[in-house]
């Protein structure tokens, strides 16, 4: 049978592996959940002694936010080594009372569709009281997003910790960034160039987590540039209205996949016409204006339509 372990053998253990155990909490059981100091985000954890000895590290949180940007994860740090009371909720905002400042973090974690929710519901209920602030880490370093809060720093703080996020030292990365943004290496290029260690795969792989950005990212398209417009027309060629997409057509008495069949000039039996409307993708329609004219397209629109429906 093992033997039950002394809150002070555990306070020496917890002492090997970098995590601190809130004074007010005492070790009573390995299965018994107690509060701990997170390491990396400095904030109340809790959890049971038996996950911290069997290699958890650090919060929920913050194991989520190995997903967000490199900025992200060091300017919390920043943040909560000047201004100790500094709350970070929910993985995507800041809340400094020390300066009465709520700071939003922007990525493609962030602001997936469930984070973004979640956090346009809570900067919704705090923007009215304190100073907002966002940072996007498209547009700024992490040294940059430092320098908007502590414009006294020259360079990364020494206290920084990133191991628990990524392999590739702080110094590093923003050696590969440099090289990065030149636009004249590869990654194993880069790799040779640095050192240190270093493979491309980990290049690669501090890509993919956005801990180094490549200059010639561009950010997705709104969704309103991917989506095809729709002109709908009477079954004389004139047009009645435009939608911006298949989705904005349907209602009640439209439906999409018959709207779109309609479009592609394979509705049923019909070809172009479908409830007593004919339809088209307004890249094809204005291919059409183009070629024949304003005062022929009508004619010419009648005229395909007979001939897809004989």
């Amino acid at each position: 049978m093992r033997r039950k372990i002394t809150n002070e053998e555990y306070i020496e253990r917890l002492k090997l592996i970098g995590i601190k155990l809130k004074k007010s909490s005492v070790y009573i059981g390995r299965s018994t959940e107690i509060i701990h100091i997170c390491p990396t985000c400095g904030n109340d954890w809790m959890v049971r002694p038996n996950d911290i000895l069997s290699g958890a590290k650090q919060c929920l949180d913050c194991s989520n936010n190995k997903k967000g940007s490199l900025m992200a994860i060091i300017l919390k740090q920043v943040l909560k080594y000047y201004f100790p009371n500094t709350k970070h909720n929910y993985n995507y905002c800041s809340f400094i009372p020390e300066l009465n400042i709520l700071v939003e973090y922007k990525s493609e974690y962030q602001d997936s569709k469930k984070q973004k929710n979640m956090k346009d519901v809570y900067i919704k209920e705090c923007e009215n009281n304190y100073e907002y602030i966002s940072v996007d880490h498209m547009e700024l370093s992490p040294l940059q997003a430092i320098q908007l809060f502590f414009p006294w720093l020259t360079e990364m703080p020494s206290h920084l910790d990133i191991s628990s996020f990524c392999i590739i030292p702080i110094n590093t990365l923003e050696k590969v960034q440099e090289l990065l943004n030149l636009k004249k290496y590869n990654y194993k290029q880069i790799a040779e160039i640095v050192g240190e260690g270093i493979s491309h795969r980990s290049i690669s792989r501090a890509i993919s987590r956005k801990l180094l950005i490549r200059p010639n990212y561009k950010r997705k398209a709104p969704m309103d540039k991917l989506m095809k417009k729709v002109v709908q027309l009477k079954l004389d060629g004139t047009p009645v209205n435009e939608y911006n997409s298949l989705t904005s057509v349907v209602n009640e008495e439209f439906k999409k996949g018959s709207v779109n069949g309609a479009c592609l000039g394979k509705y049923a039996t019909k070809g172009h016409e479908y409830k007593n409307y004919l339809w088209y993708y307004k890249s094809e329609y204005d291919e059409m204006l183009n070629r024949y004219g304003k005062h022929s397209i009508a004619e010419t629109i009648v005229r395909n339509q007979q001939g897809l429906m004989k």
